[in-house]
């Protein structure tokens, strides 16, 4: 069963019984958040995520669940891949993340920018 944030703040509340009201609105899903981030921290939610290559391209766009300061690379980077018997790994010097301005030309020109990885 899985549980939303509404479900632990219940709980929370339930838990505190804060009948003095001497928590300010906001705290209760604040001190949710910090919560969460400490309990993740101590238990990441582990992924695999595997890139296929054509042997030339070396940018490559994150994951789309990729959180942006907070998801992390917590394994080693396989390269090339699928070599069972005598793996090799990417040294953590050997790649970067980074964002990349795309840009847009038409009549009204904008930018936004997309993280990706290179290794």
């Amino acid at each position: 069963m899985s549980y939303t944030k509404e479900d632990f703040l219940t709980r929370l509340e339930t838990a505190l019984q804060d009948t003095a009201e001497k928590l300010q609105p906001d705290d209760k899903d604040r001190l949710l958040s910090q919560a969460v981030l400490a309990y993740s921290k101590d238990k990441p939610q582990e992924k695999i995520h595997e890139l296929t290559g054509d042997a030339s391209a070396y940018d490559f766009s994150l994951p789309t669940d990729w959180v942006e300061g907070f998801s992390t690379i917590i394994s080693k980077i396989e390269y090339p891949a699928d070599d069972y018997q005598n793996p090799e790994f990417i040294e953590d010097d050997e790649f970067m993340f980074f964002q990349k301005l795309v840009s847009s030309s038409s009549s009204s020109s904008s930018s936004s920018s997309s993280s990706s990885s290179s290794g």
